[in-house]
């Protein structure tokens, strides 16, 4: 009896891990990151018509070191600013043409956090934003935000992805 519990118990903890993991993972191949405090930074991707850009934000931002409130609060309200903030990515064509898409950079998932006295960084925040490629060559891909007013951002990076059709 305690052994088909133990075993349940295990089956439900991989189980949940699993679920968790297809909610957060990364889509597609990594191409590279280029830095979100430097909006000039390009980052060239070898595209082919069809395929799909997905994007990730990492970012470390800063918090009060003292404060009344509890630490799950202070978090809430990062994250809040995190979701006010509007991300741009950018993404010129071999022909010179421009795609373009704007959306939140975090909606309320990430593949890690960590919060220490000061600071959370947050890692793989998943967002809304992707360009479809409708030509061969090298993209030039920049990205850009308007940070929440509230938010000090101690630095960031703009993670992009390749998806194939």
């Amino acid at each position: 009896m305690l052994t088909a519990l133990a075993i349940a118990s295990v089956l439900f903890a991989v189980g949940l891990g699993g679920f968790i993991y297809y909610m957060v993972r990364p889509r597609g191949e990594l191409v590279g990151a280029v830095s979100l405090g430097e909006p000039q930074t390009a980052l060239r991707v070898d595209g082919k018509p069809g395929e799909v850009l997905v994007f990730r934000v990492n970012a470390s931002v800063g918090l009060p070191k003292l404060t009344l409130q509890d630490d799950d609060h202070v978090e809430r309200r990062a994250s809040q600013q995190l979701q006010r903030s509007l991300l741009t990515v950018r993404a010129t064509a071999p022909s010179g043409k421009e795609r373009s898409s704007s959306c939140a950079v975090y909606k309320g998932r990430a593949m890690s956090t960590t919060t220490t006295p000061g600071a959370l960084s947050r890692s793989g925040m998943l967002n809304d934003c992707s360009i479809l490629l409708d030509e061969a060559g090298a993209w030039q891909v920049r990205g850009s935000v308007a940070w929440s007013s509230d938010l000090v951002l101690h630095n960031a990076e703009l993670e992009t992805r390749r998806v194939a059709p």
